[in-house]
C-alpha cells in the first residue's frame, strides 16, 4: 500500500508540474496570495515562537515590478496583532522556467496594542508555477520584519509558505 501511495504522489507532482511549462509573470497580472508561517520573534536577548498568517494581494505593473497591499494577523501568546501594509517585489522571470525568484520590502502599521507600531521589512522566494498560463503558484520566502514601538523594537524573522491564484 504504501508504494501505491508514493508512486501516485510522484505522478501528481510530476503532471502538475509539467502543465506549469508555460506558466510566468507578465505586465497586467493580478495575485492574490495566502501564506502562513511559524516564526521567531526577538526582542531585548529573548525570543518566542509565533503563528503568523498573511493575506496579500498585488499587481504586475511591468514583467518584473509588483506593487500591493497585504493584511497580517500574528498570534503572540495570548495577543492577536494585526497589521495592514504596501508592499513592492521585483522578480526575475525566466522564459520556459516554471521557477520565479523574487525579492521585495514592505512598510505598514501594526495594530490590536495600545501601542500600535510602525512596521518596515524586506523578503525573497521563489515562486513556483503549478497552472499553464500563470493560474497558480505555491511559495516559498523568507523575510525579516520590523516592528517599531514607542519604547523599543521587535524583530520578526522566518520562511512563509503559500498559495497564488492569479488572474
Amino acid at each position: 500500500m504504501f508504494s501505491f501511495r508514493y508512486y501516485l504522489g510522484i505522478s501528481t507532482l510530476i503532471i502538475l508540474f509539467s502543465f506549469s511549462s508555460f506558466a510566468q509573470v507578465r505586465k497586467g497580472l493580478n495575485e492574490l496570495n495566502l501564506s502562513g508561517s511559524v516564526n521567531i520573534l526577538s526582542a531585548e536577548g529573548e525570543s518566542i515562537t509565533t503563528v503568523l498568517l498573511q493575506l496579500a494581494y498585488g499587481n504586475f505593473v511591468t514583467e518584473s515590478l509588483e506593487l500591493g497591499g497585504n493584511f497580517s494577523f500574528l498570534s503572540v501568546e495570548d495577543e492577536e496583532i494585526g497589521a495592514v501594509g504596501a508592499f513592492l517585489s521585483i522578480h526575475f522571470p525566466s522564459s520556459g522556467s516554471t521557477a520565479v525568484p523574487y525579492i521585495g520590502g514592505q512598510f505598514g502599521a501594526g495594530f490590536g496594542l495600545d501601542d500600535n507600531p510602525v512596521t518596515f521589512g524586506g523578503y525573497g522566494g521563489v515562486k513556483i508555477f503549478i497552472g499553464q498560463g500563470g493560474g497558480g503558484a505555491l511559495t516559498i520566502q523568507g523575510f525579516y520584519l520590523r516592528q517599531n514601538y514607542d519604547e523599543g523594537g521587535i524583530n520578526n524573522y522566518g520562511a512563509m509558505m503559500g498559495i497564488s491564484i492569479f488572474f
